[in-house]
Protein backbone atom coordinates (compact mmCIF):
# COMPACT_ATOMS: atom_id res chain seq x y z
CA UNK A 1 0.00 0.00 0.00
CA UNK A 2 3.05 2.38 0.78
CA UNK A 3 4.44 1.79 -2.27
CA UNK A 4 1.18 2.53 -4.38
CA UNK A 5 0.88 5.44 -2.68
CA UNK A 6 4.31 6.87 -2.83
CA UNK A 7 3.93 6.70 -6.85
CA UNK A 8 0.75 8.39 -6.46
CA UNK A 9 2.04 10.90 -4.94
CA UNK A 10 4.92 11.28 -7.60
CA UNK A 11 2.43 10.76 -10.97
CA UNK A 12 0.48 13.93 -8.99
CA UNK A 13 3.87 15.98 -8.95
CA UNK A 14 4.87 14.87 -12.44
CA UNK A 15 1.52 16.13 -13.76
CA UNK A 16 1.38 19.10 -12.12
CA UNK A 17 5.25 19.95 -13.15
CA UNK A 18 3.61 19.34 -16.39
CA UNK A 19 1.07 21.52 -15.97
CA UNK A 20 3.22 24.36 -14.41
CA UNK A 21 5.54 23.99 -17.35
CA UNK A 22 2.35 24.42 -20.25
CA UNK A 23 0.93 27.24 -18.28
CA UNK A 24 4.62 29.42 -18.21
CA UNK A 25 4.83 28.41 -21.99
CA UNK A 26 1.39 30.09 -22.44
CA UNK A 27 2.01 33.20 -20.68
CA UNK A 28 5.77 33.40 -22.35
CA UNK A 29 4.45 32.80 -26.28
CA UNK A 30 0.21 32.77 -25.66
CA UNK A 31 0.14 36.57 -26.05
CA UNK A 32 1.46 35.95 -30.19
CA UNK A 33 -0.62 33.50 -30.81
CA UNK A 34 -3.78 35.26 -31.97
CA UNK A 35 -1.43 37.07 -34.12
CA UNK A 36 -0.03 33.97 -36.02
CA UNK A 37 -1.16 32.18 -39.23
CA UNK A 38 -2.98 29.22 -38.37
CA UNK A 39 -0.88 27.43 -41.00
CA UNK A 40 2.24 28.70 -39.11
CA UNK A 41 0.53 27.33 -35.91
CA UNK A 42 -0.21 23.56 -36.94
CA UNK A 43 3.71 23.75 -38.49
CA UNK A 44 4.84 24.72 -34.56
CA UNK A 45 2.40 21.80 -33.24
CA UNK A 46 3.65 19.27 -35.42
CA UNK A 47 6.99 20.71 -34.94
CA UNK A 48 6.31 19.93 -30.74
CA UNK A 49 5.10 16.28 -31.67
CA UNK A 50 8.43 15.52 -33.99
CA UNK A 51 10.52 17.55 -31.53
CA UNK A 52 9.31 15.57 -28.07
CA UNK A 53 9.48 12.16 -30.67
CA UNK A 54 12.89 13.28 -31.20
CA UNK A 55 14.09 13.96 -27.94
CA UNK A 56 12.33 10.53 -26.44
CA UNK A 57 13.15 8.00 -29.24
CA UNK A 58 17.09 8.49 -28.73
CA UNK A 59 16.71 7.14 -25.38
CA UNK A 60 15.45 3.90 -26.84
CA UNK A 61 18.19 3.13 -28.89
CA UNK A 62 21.28 5.22 -27.46
CA UNK A 63 22.44 1.92 -26.39
CA UNK A 64 22.95 0.74 -28.97
CA UNK A 65 23.99 3.64 -31.35
CA UNK A 66 26.85 6.19 -30.78
CA UNK A 67 26.29 9.45 -29.65
CA UNK A 68 27.51 10.78 -33.17
CA UNK A 69 26.01 8.57 -35.22
CA UNK A 70 22.59 10.30 -33.87
CA UNK A 71 23.84 13.78 -33.81
CA UNK A 72 24.49 13.22 -37.34
CA UNK A 73 21.30 12.25 -38.69
CA UNK A 74 19.96 14.90 -36.55
CA UNK A 75 22.33 17.56 -38.40
CA UNK A 76 21.34 16.13 -41.87
CA UNK A 77 17.63 15.94 -41.10
CA UNK A 78 18.14 19.41 -39.86
CA UNK A 79 20.11 20.99 -43.08
CA UNK A 80 17.87 19.04 -45.58
CA UNK A 81 14.98 20.63 -44.01
CA UNK A 82 16.53 23.74 -44.15
CA UNK A 83 18.12 23.35 -47.23
CA UNK A 84 14.30 22.61 -48.84
CA UNK A 85 12.67 25.78 -46.78
CA UNK A 86 15.35 27.72 -48.22
CA UNK A 87 14.15 27.35 -51.71
CA UNK A 88 10.94 27.39 -51.25
CA UNK A 89 10.66 30.90 -49.62
CA UNK A 90 13.77 32.06 -51.81
CA UNK A 91 15.56 32.92 -49.11
CA UNK A 92 19.45 33.77 -49.60
CA UNK A 93 22.20 32.13 -48.38
CA UNK A 94 25.74 34.25 -47.86
CA UNK A 95 28.70 32.97 -50.44
CA UNK A 96 31.18 30.98 -49.16
CA UNK A 97 33.61 32.72 -47.96
CA UNK A 98 35.56 33.82 -44.84
CA UNK A 99 33.14 35.93 -43.43
CA UNK A 100 30.97 37.34 -40.25
CA UNK A 101 28.01 35.86 -41.08
CA UNK A 102 29.31 32.26 -42.22
CA UNK A 103 31.17 32.66 -39.01
CA UNK A 104 27.89 33.14 -37.45
CA UNK A 105 26.43 29.80 -39.41
CA UNK A 106 29.24 27.71 -37.95
CA UNK A 107 28.92 28.83 -34.17
CA UNK A 108 25.19 28.37 -34.42
CA UNK A 109 25.91 24.64 -36.03
CA UNK A 110 28.50 23.82 -32.91
CA UNK A 111 26.00 24.81 -30.78
CA UNK A 112 23.50 22.84 -32.41
CA UNK A 113 25.59 19.48 -32.11
CA UNK A 114 27.08 20.36 -28.77
CA UNK A 115 23.02 20.87 -27.73
CA UNK A 116 21.83 17.71 -28.84
CA UNK A 117 24.71 15.94 -27.62
CA UNK A 118 24.11 16.67 -24.30
CA UNK A 119 20.43 15.97 -24.78
CA UNK A 120 20.90 12.79 -25.84
CA UNK A 121 23.28 11.72 -22.83
CA UNK A 122 20.91 13.76 -20.80
CA UNK A 123 18.06 11.84 -21.90
CA UNK A 124 20.47 8.49 -21.36
CA UNK A 125 20.37 9.64 -17.40
CA UNK A 126 17.16 10.78 -16.99
CA UNK A 127 13.18 9.42 -17.47
CA UNK A 128 12.24 10.77 -20.47
CA UNK A 129 9.30 12.31 -18.77
CA UNK A 130 11.72 14.10 -16.69
CA UNK A 131 13.69 15.39 -19.04
CA UNK A 132 11.20 16.83 -21.53
CA UNK A 133 9.83 19.06 -18.09
CA UNK A 134 13.43 20.54 -18.61
CA UNK A 135 13.11 21.04 -22.54
CA UNK A 136 10.90 23.85 -22.10
CA UNK A 137 13.76 25.67 -19.92
CA UNK A 138 14.83 26.54 -23.30
CA UNK A 139 12.41 29.26 -23.58
CA UNK A 140 13.22 31.14 -20.35
CA UNK A 141 17.49 31.09 -20.95
CA UNK A 142 16.55 32.67 -24.83
CA UNK A 143 14.40 35.10 -22.99
CA UNK A 144 17.25 35.76 -20.30
CA UNK A 145 19.54 35.94 -23.66
CA UNK A 146 17.42 38.71 -25.49
CA UNK A 147 17.72 40.45 -22.71
CA UNK A 148 21.46 40.11 -21.85
CA UNK A 149 23.14 40.28 -25.19
CA UNK A 150 19.57 42.24 -26.98
CA UNK A 151 18.88 44.82 -24.03
CA UNK A 152 15.51 43.20 -25.24
CA UNK A 153 12.53 44.25 -22.20
CA UNK A 154 10.68 41.45 -21.21
CA UNK A 155 7.03 41.71 -20.42
CA UNK A 156 5.95 40.62 -16.79
CA UNK A 157 4.25 37.58 -18.68
CA UNK A 158 7.68 36.02 -19.57
CA UNK A 159 9.25 36.48 -16.62
CA UNK A 160 6.04 34.86 -14.66
CA UNK A 161 6.27 32.33 -17.33
CA UNK A 162 9.31 31.79 -16.95
CA UNK A 163 9.21 31.12 -13.11
CA UNK A 164 6.43 28.58 -13.57
CA UNK A 165 8.69 27.00 -15.97
CA UNK A 166 11.50 27.01 -13.53
CA UNK A 167 9.02 25.28 -10.78
CA UNK A 168 8.05 22.54 -13.53
CA UNK A 169 11.14 21.70 -13.70
CA UNK A 170 12.84 21.26 -10.30
CA UNK A 171 9.44 20.05 -8.93
CA UNK A 172 10.10 16.23 -9.81
CA UNK A 173 13.48 16.66 -7.68
CA UNK A 174 12.21 18.90 -5.38
CA UNK A 175 12.81 16.26 -2.42
CA UNK A 176 16.07 15.61 -3.86
CA UNK A 177 16.82 19.30 -3.81
CA UNK A 178 15.49 19.90 -0.12
CA UNK A 179 17.52 16.80 1.11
Amino acid sequence: MLYYNKHKIKNKTRATAILFSVIGLLFIYGGQIHSTNIFLLVLGFFAGIVGGLWFVFPKLISSRYPKLQLIALDAGGILLVNLLLAGIYNQSVPPLTISLAWLGIFLYGITQLVGDLLVIRGFRLVEAHVGSLILPLEAVFGALFAYLFFKEMLPITTLFGGLLILIGAFLPNLQKILK
